[in-house]
């Protein structure tokens, strides 16, 4: 089990990239680079899926284990 250092709960959508105005105001997502994010949601979730989640995890620092308290 992993997080998304910096991420909030909209940044698991395409919301703050298309009304990053809103988002900000209503804090509704995360630090984090909202097209950074995406990318890193979209290949681990991928490489979750084909068995590579190991080997690809390194390629974002962001993610941390679940209980790291990083």
């Amino acid at each position: 089990l992993t997080w998304l250092r910096g991420a909030r709960h909209n940044n698991f959508s395409d919301m703050p990239v298309f009304s990053p105005t809103l988002n900000r105001l209503m804090k509704s997502a995360g630090q984090i680079d909202h097209l950074y994010a995406l990318r890193a949601i979209g290949q681990l979730s991928a490489a979750f899926l084909t068995g590579s989640f190991d080997a690809r995890v390194a390629e974002f620092p962001e993610v941390l284990p679940v209980g790291s308290g990083k």
